[in-house]
């Protein structure tokens, strides 16, 4: 099972950009209406294909990309960031939304967004229970990009706030130092 798989793996893993990477891939890929069959970290993958040089994977797919990250050290080691990751959906598509099309042709094209939406729904108010981060919420408008090979993609962009505790100092504390008698004797002056 691969969802559990994940459960073991995030449990192993420390960065917590990691551990939300695999929550995601979790929650998105255990939704079975969405239909997804490839999740990854987005590494150009649509740009590769379409070029030759990648690997191929299989459509409908999702890709997550996480945005630099400032963090802010709250006290004691433990730190938190504003995250912001694009979730980046493509499907292949052949259709044209031309208006001069009919409209199954072009309900079929625009088919593409009602996957796009379903991702939406799926991470927008959602707490990862397996990672250390807040609520999910989608940020921006998903912008469609550039189609390859009869490929549509739409990137949806979201936030959370992600923790950090693994940085925290284990020491030991320093013994106390020993009591010094500090009087004078005032006879010898």
């Amino acid at each position: 099972n691969p969802q559990t798989m994940n459960i073991e793996l995030i449990t192993q893993l420390t960065h917590p950009v990691a551990q939300l990477a695999l929550a995601i891939e979790d929650r998105l890929m255990e939704e079975k209406k969405l239909g997804l069959k490839h999740f990854d970290m987005y590494q150009d993958q649509l740009e590769r294909e379409h070029g030759g040089k990648g690997d191929t994977f299989q459509y409908p797919a999702a890709f997550v990309r996480f945005q630099p990250m400032s963090w802010e050290t709250l006290g004691e080691g433990l730190q938190h960031s504003m995250c912001e990751f694009f979730i980046v959906v493509a499907d292949k598509n052949k259709e044209k939304t031309h208006h001069s099309k009919s409209n199954h042709t072009r309900k079929k094209a625009f088919e593409s967004y009602n996957l796009e939406e379903s991702v939406s729904k799926a991470l927008h108010k959602w707490s990862p229970a397996n990672a250390p981060a807040g609520t999910i919420t989608r940020v921006g408008m998903p912008q469609p990009v550039e189609t390859f090979q009869s490929v549509v993609s739409h990137v949806i962009t979201f936030r959370c706030r992600l923790h950090d505790s693994e940085l925290k100092t284990k020491y030991k504390t320093p013994d106390p130092l020993p009591e010094l008698n500090m009087t004078m004797n005032v006879e010898k002056l």
